[in-house]
């Protein structure tokens, strides 16, 4: 897959300007599309392949920089063929950090804006649980333990496939399946530790 990524970068042109980003914009509906979360809120996975194929056009660099404008991404991002890999493999150079699984849950507080104008609450001690416990979406917490206030399953732990022949009261499940099992004992725990596992 590489391979052919790299191969559409060459034959590929690119436009000398960029295009409007028509996902993962802010709610908050301001004049202009803008993203939501910021692209340095998450990562691209191939960063070489991200900068050769995806990367924002100089010229729409300082264009972005104005809060006033449209937000613009490189051609490339909205490119049918290339669309795929720009989700899954581009998501900070294509502005597209909503669909990444950190930020794909549901808040379950009625507001998160005060997260939102302040993203450094989201791992402030003093406002982290809240945080975690209601605004996970906004925070990029969604894959974090404890986010909406429910338990998670250790990960790669067969949970599902033991439910069914271990009581939800044994030892492992108890420990290793607290989501599958319906547990809520971790949210204490997770509430007086969640400055510390958000850092």
């Amino acid at each position: 897959m590489l391979a052919l990524l790299l191969i559409l970068a060459f034959l590929h042109n690119v436009d000398s300007i960029g295009v409007q980003l028509n996902r993962c914009l802010a709610s908050s509906l301001p004049a202009v599309p803008r993203p939501w979360p910021h692209p340095s809120a998450c990562k691209d996975k191939y960063p070489v392949i991200c900068n050769s194929l995806f990367s924002p056009l100089p010229s729409d660099l300082t264009h972005n920089s104005i809060m006033t404008n449209p937000y613009l991404v490189n051609p490339n991002c909205q490119n049918s063929t290339l669309l795929a890999a720009a989700e899954m493999l581009c998501p900070s150079s294509c502005a597209l950090c909503c669909l990444t699984p950190d930020y794909k849950c549901k808040n379950s507080a009625p507001s998160c804006s005060a997260f939102s104008h302040k993203p450094e609450m989201c791992t402030d001690p003093q406002t982290a649980a809240e945080a975690l416990n209601g605004c996970p979406a906004t925070c990029g917490l969604c894959t974090k333990p404890g986010a909406n206030g429910v338990c998670s399953d250790t990960p790669g732990a067969p949970c599902e496939e033991l439910k069914p022949a271990l009581s939800c009261y044994n030892k492992y499940m108890r420990q290793n399946c607290m989501r599958t099992c319906k547990f809520d004992d971790c949210k204490h725990w997770f509430h007086s530790n969640a400055a510390e596992m958000l850092i």
